[in-house]
């Protein structure tokens, strides 16, 4: 029973060496149950090994992975051809601005991501349950300002997810506008009928050096299917109102705890937490017909 017990280890921990038939590291677990001479003893095995130690499988809870932007830049109306890839903060802000409208993309690398929930739960075992974004400004008061941009002012703005991951940073800065990088003259070719959006979000200034969480609203499966394949995944920041002026720092903020940050949120599937719960009622149902017997 040693060599069995240490075979399912090893299934559970890799996800990859299974019983002749079996296709996934819960079809050998039920296979493991049908072959055994004591399948009873064979699920205590399975309940207890499940849910012993996170570093064999996680079939309950959750996990959450956090990441830093990557690449970032803000571009704006007044300067369509001019790149500000290497300005240490990001704004969104609408026409009524004073000074043009202001948008802003923001990449984040989920390789990182991909491999801590596949280590959690097995290659493949997991699904991203929810998103949020936390954005903080060193300039955050109603009526606010900081040169080059607009004075800070409540109101809406949109979050899109761009599925052309191919622009570029740049190198320019607001009092040195850069002729290469994203500009608001590509927004139009980068944007396509892949694009969707993630929520349209209301925006009151809190303070400065205060941040705020946004939680993604909505969640359409090409989005999750981005994020869970672990590359780039790209946001849009827009204004959804002509008045709103939202200004957060960017990558190139000089502390690094204020840069935005993406945190996404797996959980494992629900075949894997059912067959753990249907194998707990299996062995309850056993052991009840061996009493009665």
């Amino acid at each position: 029973m040693k060599t069995a017990t240490n075979h399912f280890l090893i299934l559970l921990k890799s996800g990859v060496e299974f019983f002749p038939g079996c296709n996934s590291w819960i079809q050998a677990c039920f296979c493991s149950c049908m072959k055994a001479k004591h399948p009873g003893a064979w699920i205590r095995k399975i309940i207890l090994l499940s849910t012993a130690s996170s570093t064999i499988v996680a079939v309950s809870g959750q996990t959450v992975w956090t990441g830093i932007s990557t690449v970032d830049a803000f571009v704006r109306t007044a300067s369509p051809a001019s790149n500000y890839g290497a300005a240490g903060a990001l704004m969104v802000a609408g026409s009524a601005s004073g000074i043009g409208a202001f948008e802003s993309l923001v990449k984040f690398n989920l390789s990182g991501a991909k491999t801590q929930f596949d280590t959690q739960y097995g290659s493949g075992n997991w699904t991203i349950s929810a998103v949020t974004l936390r954005l903080a400004g060193n300039v955050s008061t109603q009526g606010g300002t900081s040169s080059n941009f607009p004075a800070i002012n409540a109101g809406n703005f949109t979050v899109t997810w761009t599925a052309n991951d191919t622009w570029t940073e740049g190198a320019g800065t607001p009092a040195a506008p850069g002729a290469s990088g994203v500009s608001f003259n590509d927004l139009t070719s980068l944007g396509g009928i892949s694009d969707l959006s993630l929520g349209t979000f209301s925006f009151t200034p809190p303070g400065n050096n205060v941040a705020i969480t946004w939680t993604l609203p909505a969640m359409p499966s090409s989005f999750t299917a981005d994020l869970a394949a672990g590359g780039d995944v790209s946001l849009l920041f827009a204004p959804g109102d002509t008045t709103v002026a939202y200004l957060f720092n960017s990558r190139s903020y000089g502390t690094s705890a204020n840069r935005p940050l993406l945190s996404v949120t797996a959980v494992p599937e629900p075949s894997a937490a059912s067959f753990i719960m249907a194998a707990a009622g299996l062995f309850v149902w056993m052991k009840t017909r061996n009493q009665l017997v």
